[in-house]
């Protein structure tokens, strides 16, 4: 197979988080096309792609070999799927999280592109090894990124059981080669690793509410003054590592019996979301953000992103 800069890139699904992944791969100077059966909805990702490309070029945060012209020649809009796949070295699968689209979404896939392509799936939620029926199951794996993908270096690589080392490994070299910060978990998991890890503080951060304990405001200020400072720096083994183990295991043994033990949904997010307090979307969530301009608001989250990124990589 050809060098890893050289390779073509496929994007199957043109949401959120499609037209971030074939942003990403474009900036970095790869031949990409981004597929979606609609075409008005290819033409609102190419608008927002080229607002976050303007909004990266103010920051700097494009290389200085890489213009906005450059990155946009190297992207191509289709809706044939069949055009958008049949020459690629490796293919995004981003469509909505629906089981039978998928499932519907792979044949086609399975059908159309070259046998030493390798299939990737960004689901975040479903088990694609259980859906699937492939004529190459060894070159099937989920890449699960995470938003804004052209800007959050994780990768969660997650194996099937019938996925090569071979494929895993490949794969997580291209990633890393293209600027990203992939693992590789050996089997698919409820939630995979990020979000197992996110639930368990959401679960005990809201049972802390609704007990009354604290506000909203007080515990993300607990996060963004304890964790956040942290954990760009050292994981949470390295921080037990530091605290020491031994303190940490009478710490855990007391403290464990007090957390919240529930296995439902938290009732608070529970009832907002039935309130219709979405978030930032909505206008209303476990904030107010009513009367304020939500696009600024999604663009000073991923300066801030940036800016703390360029940070770590100076530590």
């Amino acid at each position: 197979m050809k060098c890893m800069n050289e390779w073509n890139v496929s994007v199957v699904g043109a949401g959120t988080m499609g037209l971030s992944i074939a942003q990403h791969f474009a900036t970095k100077g790869l031949k990409t096309i981004l597929y979606n059966r609609s075409g008005d909805n290819l033409s609102k990702a190419y608008e927002i792609i080229k607002n976050n490309l303007e909004a990266m070029a103010s920051l700097d945060a494009l290389s200085s070999n890489t213009t906005i012209e450059k990155v946009l020649n190297n992207l191509t809009l289709t809706t044939d799927l069949k055009k958008s796949v049949k020459d690629s070295d490796i293919i995004f699968e981003c469509v909505s999280e629906n089981a039978e689209l998928k499932k519907y979404i792979f044949g086609e896939i399975d059908l159309y592109a070259s046998k030493n392509a390798y299939i990737c799936s960004d689901t975040s939620a479903l088990n694609i090894y259980e859906i699937i029926n492939t004529s190459r199951p060894d070159k099937y794996l989920i890449t699960h990124f995470f938003n804004p993908a052209h800007v959050m270096p994780l990768v969660e690589i997650v194996k099937g059981k019938n996925t090569t080392d071979q494929t895993a490994h490949a794969v997580k070299d291209f990633l890393t080669a293209m600027g990203k910060k992939p693992i590789i978990i050996s089997k698919p998991i409820p939630g995979f690793i990020f979000n197992r890890l996110l639930t368990a503080l959401e679960r005990e951060a809201c049972y802390i509410v609704e007990q009354g304990i604290a506000s909203c405001d007080e515990i993300d200020t607990v996060i963004t003054t304890t964790f956040g400072p942290r954990f760009v720096f050292e994981g949470i083994f390295e921080l037990l590592d530091h605290v020491g183990l031994d303190t940490e295991a009478a710490v855990v043994g007391d403290l464990i019996p007090e957390l919240c033990q529930s296995l439902e949904a938290p009732s608070v997010l529970l009832k907002k979301a039935a309130a219709g307090e979405y978030g930032v979307k909505s206008g209303k969530g476990f904030k107010n953000y009513e009367g304020k301009d939500i696009d600024a608001i999604r663009r000073r989250r991923t300066v801030n992103i940036i800016k703390t990124l360029r940070h770590i990589d100076t530590l």
